[in-house]
């Protein structure tokens, strides 16, 4: 492999471990091929077959069985495109995107991810599924924000919240997730299945996973496993 380092500042640097390297336009495009290694000295490195990197921009696109690692935050994306932006630290991923954040114990997977390091959100778009580990829950809905430092996630599209050890499906077009407090709130028409016993149909639901608490100040339709139907004007479960 060859290895060369790129210096833009006294402090930055992009360094280069690849099969093949070519170097054009007076040192500004830097290609690399044949698989490689490119990493930072903030503790960023991607890994994939193919590489482009743009010194004047700070553009680094990565092609081809790509994994970036943020050894700092500890999150890991895989994908099949990675785009890169050092001096804005933002990153682009398209293709079969799987992100895991190793300090929320959390994965994301998507067709497309946007993580904005600065701001401490990770975006993600099309056919997204979030998959908590520490509460064996699941999200899936079309778009999802994942606020980091707010720890909370907002969903949007066809939204499924699930809850195997609890016995909970909640569907709705919208919903925020406040994972601190374990508390739901949906916006909108919302099904929710408790223990399999029960359907509500409501709109704006607020429910708290830890006391199990479910409740609307709108109209509801709750169905019991008998297929008994109520109606009511607002309800606290």
């Amino acid at each position: 492999n060859i290895s060369t380092s790129i210096k833009e500042s006294s402090e930055e640097v992009v360094n280069f471990n690849v099969s093949e390297i070519e170097i054009t336009q007076d040192g500004n495009i830097i290609k690399g091929s044949n698989g490689g290694e490119v990493y930072t000295n903030d503790g960023i490195s991607i890994i994939a077959d193919e590489f482009i990197y743009n010194k004047n921009t700070t553009l680094l696109v990565a092609d081809k069985n790509v994994l970036f690692k943020d050894d700092k935050k500890k999150i890991v994306i895989k994908a099949d495109n990675i785009s890169y932006i050092k001096n804005q630290e933002k990153t682009f991923a398209t293709g079969d995107v799987i992100v895991s954040d190793n300090i929320k114990n959390l994965t994301i997977f998507a067709n497309e991810i946007s993580y904005l390091k600065r701001e401490g959100q990770i975006l993600a778009k099309d056919k997204v599924i979030l998959k908590d580990k520490n509460s064996n829950s699941s999200i899936s809905a079309n778009e999802l924000l994942f606020s980091q430092n707010k720890d909370q996630i907002e969903v949007e599209g066809n939204v499924k919240f699930k809850d195997i050890n609890r016995n909970i499906i909640i569907k709705s077009e919208k919903a925020i997730y406040q994972k601190k407090i374990e508390k739901i709130f949906t916006q909108g028409k919302t099904f929710a299945h408790i223990d399999r016993d029960y359907i509500f149909e409501s709109s704006d639901v607020t429910f708290f996973k830890n006391s199990m608490m479910l409740s609307s100040l709108n109209k509801t339709k709750i169905k019991d496993k008998y297929n008994a139907l109520y109606e009511l004007d607002s309800f606290e479960y």
